[in-house]
């Protein structure tokens, strides 16, 4: 778990629900949302906290994001609360 904020940069294509977006991590905490379909967009930060990343989102509808560690680039879990939808 030690490298996982090494392997957290860069981006991400997020599955949530019927919705697919593309996240951008940079090293300094700071993340980008982007939804390919429409390009809205939107950004927030990002934590390592013991077990988890935590994220939050600036003027955004979504409540709770964490995703647990280990990063795995190929197969990442997490869970995500929001207003219009709740996933594990």
């Amino acid at each position: 778990m030690a490298d996982d904020a090494r392997e957290l940069v860069g981006t991400w294509t997020v599955h949530f629900m019927r919705w697919t977006w593309e996240y951008t991590f940079t090293a300094d905490g700071k993340v980008t949302w982007r939804d390919p379909l429409n390009n809205e967009s939107g950004a927030g930060r990002w934590a390592l906290m013991g077990s988890i990343v935590n994220l939050t989102w600036t003027d955004n509808p979504t409540e709770k994001e964490t995703w647990n560690r280990p990063i795995r680039s190929g197969d990442q879990t997490g869970w995500c609360s929001a207003s219009y939808g709740r996933k594990n």
